[in-house]
């Protein structure tokens, strides 16, 4: 069973995530393909959480 990707194409590269949820799946550079870990998407998905929640707090000053 394949997962559908979404691409977004960024200066250098080309970002892939998966479709349904957004969690990273790998980067394409003219260096090459790096492809995400577990960890790396935890890590991702807990920035994305705290990111979110300083800007609830900035938006209830």
């Amino acid at each position: 069973m394949s997962t559908a990707v979404k691409e977004t194409v960024v200066k250098g590269g080309v970002i892939v995530t998966e479709a349904e949820t957004g969690d990273l799946v790998e980067v394409r550079t003219a260096k090459g393909v790096s492809k995400s870990s577990a960890e790396s998407r935890a890590a991702l998905k807990e920035i994305a959480k705290r990111r979110a929640d300083v800007l609830k707090e900035l938006a209830d000053r």
